[in-house]
């Protein structure tokens, strides 16, 4: 999404899409206010989880999952999130008058092995 900001927006806009959920962001944390402020129309709101490396907030490339919402819905995106050596994952609540609905992205990082045991601790914590 990092190199498609005006392609991602213009997609968002031509469709009027309430909510979309994105993997390989390829977003830093700290340093892509630009690309993230290109890519979120007028009445949007963008929240991101980028890829970290397990020792530190050292960043690898690619990766990082990421949701683009409507600002008018009742989005709460999860930040009490524990980070994964073997995926990214975001966990947002998207809430209606009388019901809610969890969206969960899951993302796996290339070339990584065990994220099953990993993956299976997501429902304990949604």
């Amino acid at each position: 999404i990092r190199s498609k900001t005006s392609d991602f927006r213009n997609f968002v806009l031509d469709k009027k899409l309430n909510v979309v959920a994105t993997t390989e962001t390829w977003l830093y944390p700290f340093g892509d206010e630009l690309a993230i402020s290109e890519l979120t129309p007028n009445g949007y709101t963008f929240k991101h989880f980028p890829r970290c490396t397990p020792d530190a907030d050292r960043m690898r490339r690619g990766g990082g999952v990421g949701i683009l919402f409507n600002s008018n819905l009742n989005v709460k995106v999860k930040s009490d999130l524990k980070s994964y050596t073997t995926f990214e994952y975001l966990h947002a609540v998207v809430s209606g008058k009388s019901s809610s609905v969890h969206l969960v992205i899951v993302s796996p990082s290339e070339g990584q092995h065990g994220s099953e045991a990993q993956f299976q601790t997501i429902p304990r914590r949604v």
